[in-house]
């Protein structure tokens, strides 16, 4: 079964099986609407008439695109009872969007891609389906070999050490009651392999000396990749080893990511297919996908040149009605490259602003409160939650929407992001996306990232 759709009025057509993100019963079929418009119709072939046939088409178009019901969600009943418990003991009752359309997909078996606005608990989404498969196959290989050294191992890869330590300290909450231990990847680790059911590693420190860690983890059954678009990117400039594939055949795979593009979901696809081609890939996702959070505020300076940026980040940090250092409120400041952010480091301890710096030396501090100021570059606003950041300066302006979004997720509780800008017309042209996006709360143009539809290759049957 082939099935067609109007996007950017161009006829996009795919194969059913391929990156199939949900079961449907019955006959479906995607045409565009009547009167040339842009949008998606399902026809379902259904016995029911009046409102339950309504109902149960957007349902099931719900599933067919990856999205969990907009009703009250529940926890997933395949997940154990302690699981759900330390849940509710953590103030967690129901599940995000995606988290309510991933973990049934993952506890199935199918590879999983999600993908969600920032904060909306895409790590989770992969933590509790692989907390209760790595249950079942322990208890399982107990049963029947009675040794802790053929158990299934995990293996997490994300861009950087503070994601790993905050992955490590997301799954301690439920080590407690299921007695799964997660720990770092790292040469003295694995003499203890026996007692570690899941490993976390920066992919830097883990391709060192061509993957040789990663592809000495043993039993290894489940492989995620948190930040996939990093990854891949890193994949793409010889930074990331191979991953071990080879180990992880007939295994499952999981790939998380706040900003998705055609690209990265047909890598997603390659890896799985040379790992499982009889899983399929399901992609979960909500309908924030590519938005910025509803209560930023973001604000766009001038600059005539680039002394003017310090000036202005000097008037913003000390003082003025925004002096940001006097409301006691923690402050990202992002840069492109890590020259630059050295340069702003030193140029704020010679004006007598200390306690910045970058992430490698002060991330602790500025997450004990110890600092106010942090200078860092785009990877800290890869996946890290920062619960007490209300302010983000873009001392450089981002090299993306994307690179946007993903700075202006560090934000919490309405907070605000200021962006200096100079007079470069690639600078001019992303503040114009940027406003039209927050005045529309619409997704990002197909020009920049591909809708996951779009991503589909146009093959026939």
């Amino acid at each position: 079964m082939r099935i067609s759709a109007f996007t950017n009025n161009k006829l996009q057509c795919w194969p059913r099986k391929t990156l199939w993100s949900g079961a449907l019963g019955g006959r479906a079929s995607l045409e565009p609407v009547a009167g040339g418009a842009r949008r998606l119709a399902l026809r379902i072939d259904d016995r029911r008439s009046g409102p339950a046939r309504l109902e149960s088409r957007m349902l099931r178009r719900r599933k067919r695109t990856g999205l969990a019901p907009t009703g009250a969600l529940t926890w997933s009943r395949a997940l154990s009872l302690g699981i759900r418990s330390t849940l509710g003991s953590l103030g967690l009752e129901r599940p995000t969007q995606v988290q309510a359309a991933a973990i049934p997909a993952a506890l199935s078996g199918s590879h999983v891609f999600l993908t969600a606005q920032t904060g909306s608990g895409k790590t989770l989404g992969y933590i509790l389906p692989l907390i209760e498969l790595l249950q079942r196959d322990h208890k399982g290989q107990f049963d029947e070999k009675g040794s802790a050294a053929h158990r299934s191992q995990a293996l997490i890869v994300v861009p950087t050490r503070e994601l790993a330590l905050q992955v490590v300290r997301v799954w301690e909450a439920f080590t407690a009651v299921t007695g799964l231990v997660c720990a770092q990847l790292t040469r003295c680790a694995l003499r203890r392999s026996e007692s570690v059911a899941a490993w976390v590693t920066p992919a830097k420190e883990a391709s060192a000396g061509n993957g040789v860690l990663w592809n000495r983890v043993p039993g290894l059954r489940y492989l995620v990749l948190d930040e996939a678009d990093a990854l891949f990117s890193m994949q793409r400039h010889n930074q990331l080893a191979a991953l071990p594939l080879k180990q992880l055949r007939g295994g499952q795979m999981w790939f998380a990511a706040a900003t998705v593009t055609r690209s990265n979901l047909a890598e997603a696809e390659r890896l799985t297919q040379a790992v499982s081609p009889s899983r399929r890939l399901f992609v979960a996702r909500d309908d924030g996908l590519h938005r910025p959070p509803l209560d930023a505020r973001v604000r766009f300076e001038q600059v005539e040149h680039p002394p003017q940026k310090v000036t202005r980040l000097l008037g913003m940090l000390r003082g003025g009605p925004d002096g940001l250092l006097r409301d006691g409120r923690s402050t990202l400041i992002f840069c492109n490259s890590i020259q630059t952010c050295r340069f702003v480091q030193y140029t704020l301890h010679e004006h007598g602003i200390l306690g910045c710096g970058v992430p490698q030396r002060i991330v602790g501090a500025f997450m004990n409160g110890a600092a106010d100021v942090l200078i860092c570059s785009d990877l800290a606003a890869r996946g890290l939650d920062w619960p007490f950041v209300r302010r983000v300066i873009c001392f450089d302006a981002p090299l993306s929407y994307h690179h946007f979004l993903h700075r202006v997720g560090r934000l919490r509780q309405g907070g605000i992001c200021t962006i200096l800008l100079r007079r470069a017309k690639r600078e001019q042209a992303l503040a114009e996306c940027i406003s039209e996006r927050l005045s529309q709360r619409t997704t990002l143009a197909p020009q920049t990232t591909g809708s996951i539809s779009m991503a589909r290759r146009r093959t026939s049957d």
